[in-house]
Formats: C-alpha cells, sequence, structure tokens
C-alpha cells in the first residue's frame, strides 16, 4: 500500500545523505559545502537570531532553503523529489507510534535517539 511511497523517501533520504548525515558538534563549517555552495550561502545569510525560528516551523524552511538547494540541484542536473518536504500531514492518523508500539518497547526504540530528536518522532 505505502511501498511506492516509501520507495520516493528512500530515494530521497539517500540523495540527500550528505546533507544530513553529519556529526553535528565536530563541524566548523558544512561538510557539503562544496557540492551545495549555494545552499551554504543562504543558511551562513540566516541570522543567528532567526535560526531557531525558522527550524521550528518545517513550512518556513522548506520555504527559505529549498529555493537554494533547487538551484545547486540544477547546477548538478540533479533530480530530487523535494515536493515530498513540503506534503501536508494527514489530519488523523491511522495509528500514532505510541498505540502501534506496546508503550513498554518505546524506551528499546529509543535507544541511542536524544531528547529533542526522539520527540519529534513520537509526537
Amino acid at each position: 500500500m505505502f511501498e511506492l511511497e516509501f520507495s520516493k523517501v528512500d530515494r530521497l533520504l539517500k540523495q540527500s545523505k550528505a546533507l544530513w548525515q553529519i556529526h553535528s558538534f565536530s563541524c566548523t563549517d558544512f561538510p557539503w559545502e562544496k557540492q551545495f555552495p549555494i545552499l551554504a550561502n543562504k543558511l551562513w545569510a540566516i541570522a543567528d537570531s532567526e535560526l531557531d525560528i525558522v527550524d521550528a516551523d518545517h513550512e518556513l524552511l522548506v520555504a527559505t532553503l529549498s529555493p537554494s538547494l533547487k538551484e545547486d540541484l540544477v547546477i548538478q542536473s540533479a533530480e530530487w523529489e523535494l515536493e515530498l518536504l513540503s506534503r501536508d500531514e494527514p489530519k488523523e492518523s491511522v495509528f500514532t507510534l505510541q498505540t502501534a508500539i506496546h508503550s513498554t518497547d518505546l524506551t528499546h526504540f529509543s535507544a541511542g535517539i536524544k531528547g529533542r530528536k526522539w520527540q519529534q518522532i513520537t509526537r
């Protein structure tokens, strides 16, 4: 039922791996800056006071950064399904993580996932 959708998401995650699979606190710059210079310049241009605001609002984050990412992808002649980033969340879910997984098992799945990220996953 969801095989095609998962396949698209999987492909996008693999394509964008350089952008998200980094060691956050061991970097002083963006390891992918040479590959995505327009996106990097856009990020460096965001004032520190605005970063938390942009990061907290998914729609604002996508609207702010996707034009720069698209420019970099055009230069690379790469095609990513960036519309997957803008999809509306369903109003009602068929199930939630809490109902799909017994609460005693949640601690097993949360092992190694830092607090804020785990909150995002379980929302």
